[in-house]
């Protein structure tokens, strides 16, 4: 078997989310800033997503992290978050299953009981607080990137179900935000 490119994961889930953390098999991705670097990967090496994300390696919910070289003077790590529907500049439940997995397999420094961990993500930094008994991450929590309302009681018509008012908020990723019973 003639084996062109090889990658290595971890694999982990938080609260049946899957991530999986690419550590390692990444060639060189060019730019300036994670932002930049998640552009040239989605121009110009969408099949590494693809590959790691699809069947038979992945699945239809599939959701990873490909960690790079940070360019935030801050930052520990790059962060690069995929998914089967394309890129995303950040994820919460992919930022918690990074972190454990970083965490409990040494690829960090770790400090118990609190191992801190900045990442430099497209969306900016993200800054990680690990709570460690024993080597083991018992939880993961994050200051993301300052969030907003960007519009507040827009009214839209969505055909089969009618008008709509929501909220569209920033926090890293743009968000519609509207009573569930709406829908």
């Amino acid at each position: 078997m003639i084996i062109k490119n090889s990658f290595t994961s971890i694999d982990t889930h938080t609260g049946g989310e899957p991530t999986r953390t690419i550590t390692g098999g990444i060639p060189y991705i060019p730019g300036d800033s994670i932002a930049e670097k998640m552009l040239y990967l989605k121009k110009n090496m969408d099949w590494i997503r693809t590959s790691l994300m699809f069947e038979p390696r992945g699945h239809s919910v599939m959701s990873g992290v490909i960690l790079t070289e940070p360019k935030h003077p801050e930052a520990d790590v790059g962060a690069i978050f995929i998914e089967t529907g394309g890129y995303l500049p950040m994820c919460g439940h992919d930022t918690i299953g990074m972190a454990t997995a970083l965490v409990e397999t040494g690829m960090v420094p770790v400090t118990e009981p609190e191992t801190f961990i900045n990442l430099d993500t497209p969306a900016g930094l993200t800054r990680v607080r690990v709570r460690v008994e024993n080597g083991r991450a018992c939880e993961v929590t994050f200051l993301g990137v300052p969030s907003f309302v960007f519009e507040k009681d827009l009214e839209i018509e969505v055909p089969a179900i009618g008008r709509l008012t929501l909220d569209i908020a920033y926090g890293g990723n743009v968000y519609a935000i509207l009573p569930a019973a709406d829908v």
